[in-house]
């Protein structure tokens, strides 16, 4: 039932793609056609004659529309497809802009770019700018930005231009300001949030030395490279009793220390 309708949604979308194809070149073939016969020799009434002939065919597109809708019983019905795809073959057809659809057809504006966003979703379209940041650089930026809150848009710049991706400091600031990405994005799995809500009653301690937490963590250095660190942490006092590096997170390491 869900591919049947899939199916049929994508074959209106095509036909509302052809429609509008379609009215573009009916409009580039007018649009040569009437600068051809201005730019001739052609007596005036037959340059009259062409351009009042374009303007009657857009008066009989309306027409047509205007008809098909007073014969709806209700004046607050919706359009059907058909009058859908009569109103966008008629503004492409005719170069009318969206801006003056309640002017001509009685339709908000905002309606034809939701008929339009139904068909080519917003983002889709257009070329991307050839100054576009690569995403590599926007995820190294998020990156920094993530593991280092303290850095601004200057000190991101120069760690990368440590990294020998020069980039600038406005750059880095539209980054920032965009939202993230979602390749960069930390999405938590339900099991890990689950974990976490069993453990996140406080320990109790009654006394010093009662009881300890041990966590393996990374520091990144420069902000990029990162470096083992096991910290563990009295309960009673909220005192760090040892803070040591590690050259590899494994256990026998951790053990190590805490035998000292």
């Amino acid at each position: 039932m869900e591919s049947e309708v899939e199916l049929n949604t994508y074959g209106v979308q095509l036909v509302i793609k052809s429609v509008i194809m379609a009215a573009s070149l009916v409009s580039a073939i007018a649009g040569r056609r009437v600068t051809k016969v201005l730019e001739s020799d052609q007596p005036e009434f037959v340059k009259e004659n062409i351009v009042l002939r374009r303007k009657v065919a857009e008066l009989e597109g309306l027409v047509t529309f205007f008809r098909s809708q007073r014969r709806g019983s209700s004046e607050q019905r919706r359009l059907t497809v058909k009058e859908k795809l009569l109103v966008l073959w008629h503004m492409k057809a005719f170069n009318i802009p969206k801006r003056r659809a309640k002017e001509y057809y009685g339709i908000a504006s905002s309606t034809i770019y939701r008929w339009l966003d139904s068909v080519v979703p917003a983002g889709t379209s257009g070329k991307e700018p050839a100054n576009a940041t690569p995403k590599d650089v926007v995820a190294f930026v998020w990156k920094i930005a993530q593991s280092s809150p303290g850095f601004g848009k200057l000190k991101i710049a120069q760690v990368l231009a440590l990294l020998g991706i020069f980039v600038s400091a406005s750059t880095v600031r539209n980054i920032l300001n965009r939202p993230e990405p979602r390749s960069t994005q930390t999405h938590p799995n339900a099991r890990g949030a689950k974990a976490r809500s069993r453990h996140s009653k406080p320990i109790a301690a009654p006394h010093p030395d009662h009881t300890w937490s041990g966590d393996l963590t990374v520091v990144n250095l420069w902000a990029f490279f990162p470096r083992y660190v096991f910290l563990v942490i009295d309960h009673f006092s909220r005192k760090v009793v040892a803070a040591v590096p590690l050259k590899t997170p494994t256990t026998q390491c951790v053990i190590s220390v805490l035998e000292r």
